[in-house]
């Protein structure tokens, strides 16, 4: 994630708000990039291991 910050809300409790006051902000983000339907195809598969 990058970019301007685009600071147009004021409110003390905003992750920029807490940044400007030398607190860090910490957002939980989560991609899942698993491509489920090869996954399946792939059980069929006879590998072993």
């Amino acid at each position: 994630m990058a970019g301007k910050v685009i600071d147009s809300n004021n409110d003390e409790d905003t992750d920029i708000s807490a940044v400007k006051r030398g607190m860090i902000s910490v957002t939980p983000v989560h991609f899942d990039l698993t491509n489920y339907g090869i996954m399946k195809m792939l059980e069929g598969w006879k590998i072993s291991y």
